[in-house]
């Protein structure tokens, strides 16, 4: 086995040596080639003018401007003298308009004062020397924005060794950039302890860490940040080349419109609006045509600092608004990567509302003018309202005038019919003048009546008529009676056809005139009311609706907004449908928000954060990849069906959770969700075949019990609920549980990498079967008792009927002073292999079995109760407790004088 493992630090240590070897031979090789080319430049400088050109001519063949590019590159920009060397390839790249640097980032600490790596000095002679004419990326960053972002993304917070990757520079640039780290908030701050196996490793790497640590900060100097900015600002209107530019310092309008008309390049843009209004963002857009991606930050690095040095005092009209998105929308229409960010309440902003610098408050502006857009709406329904009172009145009138136009005709038109019975009754001849008088008196009898009903009619329609009709007919034998009869009847129905018809004609004219006036007093406040509702129309869209401008970005596809109160209608209809183009949605801060269903195919990130109205989530999504949702406080059910799923993320959300068609899902985050319990989870995580990667922290939950065969890394760190864990992962690599309250935990694994158990005090029982284990850690830093001891020849552990949850039980009393100071029981058979094994408990039982053991760390009280195979061990460290100043424990390592005697176990 000794052998094995030599065999593979001799080809891990011989690749090593390939590798430096090969790098060393690069570098030669390009150091041969500047030494040449600095040679024959030199020599035939001074041997004639003649040959200078045949100089250019070899010096152009040899190297091309992009390997120049790539060599200066590699060079610091700020210290190195190569540029004093090679002056003839400064002239070349000054000659094609290249950089020799095209890279560069700043980065502002987090003090006050403000502190720049690199020194803020150094950055402005970089410009004045002309070295930033051709740059092509140019960033301004800060440790607080850098935190911030890693905290806006999913797997930064669970994923604590990246922080390598932070360190790593670009091939093609010199770039400062210093690193950043990874905080969990649920997570204390350790104390580590000291190990004598990895002591002269540690020294090393700490005196590195120290020296570059001290470099870095010598680089770094104070200065007035406003007027820095102000400098820098002046300088980057220059770089005529520059095609990325990220500011986390606030700009003016003035100094944005001036880098807006000279840097005609710039594809990706961001930089903070917390001094840019609308009017000077549309200015500056408005010459801006090649735009790609934009990002506008609100609140950033030193926002208070410029505040405090303006002329004028600071209010919200100051910064941008909603209505900057129609200006983006129609100067930009091409875009395809939008971050829009507002400046929150002044009570909630961190930066503004710590000062003691007196703002303008915006709350009765926004009270204001909340009540003039209610008074708005008012106004509005009220004229509409009178609008169809008016037509309704004018219906009831054409319908009433209809009606006394019908009733006149049939009054017109008996008399009519009374005048040809009159006329008929003249030409009777004598021989019929009985019968033809009885008919006649009958018909007009009956026409009369006729008349007298229409007569009603108008009385009924407000009409003031009254026509008093007395006809008698007498039937007389003689002709003559009859007919002078007939006579005085005809003047009479003349007289008085002639009296109704001028009345009725009168009261119709007047009536007509009345109506007329009427109408035309109503149309006057109707077209008024037209042109009021037409210039609210116009004015509507603007005041209600400034997120409808995102209906216009066709071609965006990433889109992140930021204290912006998009309704839950208007969200679906520019981002969550299937005509959206839009892959990456991230919302922040919405106050509108309470419903989420959509269905979409397009969509493959979305996170949600800080919803406090939000509160059902319906998801029916087949391309959606990565769901994060945190601080949806007021939630009572999720429902997630995507089966292209493979992150999900849940933070201090409540409601039911039910994830369904979710078998690609491999990692899987819940944190403080108060409303599932055991059974929920059971639940959850039965639905996922593919389970790769497991976070958990739930207040309800008690006992975790998971049989997986897919699941590789689980983390309860800093659980505070949990109380046992029972795990059956074959193929589990990675298991941290340090700083939670476990107290029982069995776990069974084939290989696996690391168990972290650092400071888990409550724990009593371990048990651990495995194949191989690379690294496991148990320390626990509890008060233990200096008379405590424990007979192991007592103890009948191979006793298969022994139980020492009993035994505990018995010598502890029933005292909770005593159940702390029991020991802890710690049984690890390994049958292969352990690489690297610490347990620092000086109260602690059990046992070690494994085949080889590399390196073995204990605390000097347990090498009497805790049992293992010294032949097996390669080395063996001892460490003792200690306590700080601070009153924290620490292990200190120590040596023994002789061999510590085992245990004999039977």
């Amino acid at each position: 086995m000794d052998s094995y493992f030599n065999e593979i630090k001799h080809q891990q240590c011989f690749n090593r040596v390939n590798i430096k070897r090969k790098n060393y031979e690069e570098e030669s090789q390009v150091l041969k080639k500047i030494r040449t080319t600095y040679t024959t430049t030199t020599t035939t400088n001074t041997i004639t003018n003649t040959t200078t050109n045949s100089s250019k001519c070899l010096f152009n063949d040899l190297f091309s401007v992009e390997l120049m590019v790539k060599i200066f590159g590699m060079c610091d920009p700020f210290s190195t003298a190569l540029i004093l060397v090679c002056k003839h390839w400064y002239s070349v790249l000054i000659n094609n308009q290249l950089s020799l640097w095209r890279d560069l980032s700043v980065t502002i600490f987090e003090k006050k004062p403000a502190t720049f790596t690199p020194k803020s000095d150094s950055i402005v002679s970089f410009f004045k020397m002309g070295y930033g004419k051709s740059l092509h990326n140019f960033s301004i960053s800060s440790t607080f924005s850098n935190k911030n972002n890693n905290n806006n993304n999913n797997n930064n917070n669970k994923n604590t060794n990246n922080n390598n990757n932070n360190n790593d520079n670009n091939n093609n640039n010199n770039t400062l950039v210093t690193p950043t780290f990874n905080n969990y908030t649920r997570r204390n701050s350790r104390e580590l302890f000291l190990n004598l196996n990895n002591q002269k490793n540690n020294n090393n790497n700490n005196n590195n860490n120290t020296t570059t640590n001290n470099s870095m900060f010598e680089n770094t100097q104070h200065c007035n940040i406003v007027k820095f900015t102000k400098e820098i600002s002046g300088h980057l209107s220059n770089c005529f080349n520059l095609k990325s530019l990220e500011l986390i310092l606030p700009l003016t309008n003035e100094e944005m419109y001036k880098i807006a008309t000279n840097c005609k390049y710039i594809k990706q843009l961001s930089f903070n609006t917390l001094l840019i209004n609308d009017k000077g963002l549309k200015k500056s857009f408005s010459v801006m045509k090649n735009l790609d991606s934009l990002a506008l930050i609100a609140s950033g690095h030193a926002n208070l600092e410029f505040i405090k040095r303006l002329d004028k005092p600071w209010t919200p009209m100051s910064t941008i608004s909603p209505h900057s998105l129609n200006s983006i929308a129609t100067l930009l229409p091409n875009l395809k990567s939008l971050k829009f960010s507002l400046l929150p309440n002044i009570g909630n902003h961190k930066e503004l509302s710590t000062t003691d610098i007196i703002l303008r408050q915006p709350n009765d502006n926004d009270n204001n003018n909340n009540n003039n857009l209610n008074n708005v709406n008012n106004n509005e329904n009220s004229i509409i309202n009178n609008i169809n009172n008016i037509n309704n009145n004018n219906n009831n009138n054409n319908n009433n005038n209809n009606n006394n136009n019908n009733n006149n005709n049939n009054i017109n038109n008996n008399n009519n019919n009374i005048n040809n019975n009159i006329n008929n009754i003249i030409n009777i001849n004598n021989e019929n003048n009985i019968n033809n008088i009885n008919n006649i008196n009958n018909v007009n009898e009956n026409n009369v009546n006729n008349n007298i009903n229409n007569i009603e009619n108008i009385n009924n329609n407000n009409i003031n008529i009254n026509i008093d009709i007395n006809i008698n007919n007498n039937n007389n034998n003689n002709n003559e009676e009859i007919m002078q009869e007939q006579e005085v009847q005809e003047e009479i129905m003349e007289i008085e056809n002639n009296n109704i018809n001028q009345e009725l004609n009168n009261e119709m004219e007047i009536e007509l005139q009345q109506n007329q006036q009427q109408q035309q007093e109503q149309q006057q406040p109707q077209l008024e009311d037209i042109m009021q509702i037409e210039e609210i129309s116009k004015i509507r869209p603007k005041i209600f609706n400034p997120f409808t401008s995102l209906l216009k970005l066709k071609e965006l596809k990433e889109l992140e907004l930021m204290n912006c109160n998009v309704p839950n209608e208007l969200l679906v209809r520019c981002a969550l449908n299937d005509e959206s183009k839009i892959e990456r949605l991230v919302l922040y801060r919405n106050s509108l928000l309470t419903e989420l269903k959509f269905s979409c195919n397009t969509l493959k990130y979305l996170s949600l954060s800080c919803l406090p109205m939000l509160q059902s989530i319906e998801i029916n999504c087949c391309s959606l990849l990565e769901l994060s949702l945190e601080g949806c406080e007021s939630l009572q059910s999720t429902t997630i069906w995507c089966p292209s799923l493979t992150a999900l993320s849940i933070e201090s959300c409540t409601g039911t959770l039910v994830i369904d068609c979710a078998s690609k899902l491999k990692s899987l985050s819940l944190f403080e969700c108060r409303d599932i319990d055991e059974k929920s989870l059971n639940k959850i995580v039965d639905r996922l075949p593919n389970l790769r990667e497991f976070y958990v922290y739930l207040e309800r939950v008690e006992n975790l019990r998971i049989s997986s065969n897919t699941l590789g890394k689980l983390d309860i760190e800093a659980w505070s609920g949990i109380r046992s864990c029972v795990l059956d992962c074959p193929n589990l690599k990675e298991f941290k549980a340090s700083e939670s309250s476990i107290d029982t935990l069995y776990l069974k694994a084939n290989h696996i990498n690391s168990i972290e158990l650092d400071f888990c005090d409550s724990l009593r029982t371990v048990l651990v079967d495995l194949l191989s284990c690379q690294t496991f850690s148990f320390t626990q830093n509890h008060p233990t008792s200096s008379n405590f001891n424990v007979d192991l020849n007592s103890l009948h552990l191979d006793d298969p009927n022994y139980n020492i949850s009993e035994k505990d039980d018995e010598t502890s009393g029933g005292g909770s002073e005593d159940c702390f100071l029991s020991p802890t029981s710690l049984f690890l058979q390994s049958q292969l292999f352990i690489k690297n094994c610490t347990i620092l408990s000086g109260n602690i039982v059990g046992r070690l079995g494994s085949n080889s053991v590399d390196a073995l760390s204990v605390e000097l009280k347990s090498l009497s109760t805790f049992s293992y195979d010294i032949i097996k061990i390669h080395r063996l460290n001892t460490y003792r407790e200690a306590k700080t100043s601070s009153g924290s424990i620490r292990f200190v390592p120590i040596g023994y004088k002789q061999q510590p005697t085992q245990p004999n176990f039977k």
